[in-house]
C-alpha cells in the first residue's frame, strides 16, 4: 500500500498531446512541493518523539526488572545472613568500588565478606570496626600499673614441705596371675571383715 502512494507522489504524466509540453506533477492529496515537504518533515519530527518515548519506557521497564531481580537478590541475602540488613551502605559502595563483581552470581556474598572483613575487630583500622555486644576490654596502657601487675612479689612465696611416714608394710608385687588372685581373695576377706 505505502508503495502505492509513494508511486502517486512520484508520477510524472506526460504532457497532453497537442499543443503544451508541461509536465503536471501530482502530489497526492498536497496541492505544492512544499506542503508536502512540511508534512513529510512533521511526520518525521512525530516518527522521532515517538522512538524516544519508547526507548524511555523500554529503559524504564529494563531498569525495573534489573531493580526487582536486585531486590530479590539482598532480601535472600537478608535471610541468610541477617547482619548484612545492617551493612546495605557499605555492600553498594564496595560494588561500585569492584564493578567487575557485579557480573557474578556470588557477587553480594563476596561483597559482605569483604566488608565483615574490613569491619571486624581484628581491622587495624578502628574506625572501621564493627562494635560488637561484648567487646573484649582493651589492656591497659597505664604504664606504672603495667609494672604493678607484672612486678614480683617482695618475698617469694613459701613452699610448705610435708614430712610424713611411710607405709609400715611393703607392697608385695604378684609374680603370677595365681598369686594375684590369692592376694585380692585375702584383701575382699579383710574388707568383709571374716
Amino acid at each position: 500500500m505505502e508503495k502505492e502512494q509513494n508511486a502517486e507522489q512520484a508520477v510524472t504524466r506526460p504532457a497532453p498531446e497537442g499543443g503544451d509540453k508541461t509536465e503536471t506533477v501530482s502530489y497526492g492529496k498536497f496541492r505544492t512541493s512544499d506542503e508536502l515537504l512540511n508534512a513529510y518533515n512533521s511526520l518525521e519530527a512525530e516518527f522521532t518523539r515517538r522512538s524516544q518515548r519508547i526507548k524511555e519506557l523500554e529503559g524504564k521497564l529494563e531498569s525495573g526488572l534489573i531493580e526487582e531481580e536486585w531486590s530479590k537478590r539482598l532480601e535472600e541475602l537478608h535471610k541468610k545472613y541477617p547482619v548484612s540488613r545492617k551493612l546495605n551502605k557499605e555492600l553498594g559502595e564496595y560494588l561500585k568500588a569492584n564493578e567487575s563483581l557485579i557480573g557474578e552470581k556470588d557477587c553480594l556474598e563476596k561483597a559482605l565478606l569483604n566488608v565483615l572483613a574490613v569491619k571486624s575487630e581484628f581491622s587495624s583500622d578502628p574506625e572501621k570496626t564493627v562494635k560488637s555486644p561484648n567487646p573484649i576490654p582493651a589492656p591497659e596502657t597505664d604504664p606504672e600499673r603495667e609494672r604493678e601487675r607484672f612486678a614480683p612479689p617482695e618475698a617469694p612465696p613459701r613452699i610448705m614441705t610435708v614430712s610424713g611416714n611411710t607405709p609400715a608394710g611393703t607392697f608385695r608385687k604378684p609374680a603370677s596371675v595365681a598369686e594375684a588372685g590369692r592376694l585380692a581373695a585375702e584383701h575382699f576377706k579383710k574388707m568383709k571383715g571374716v
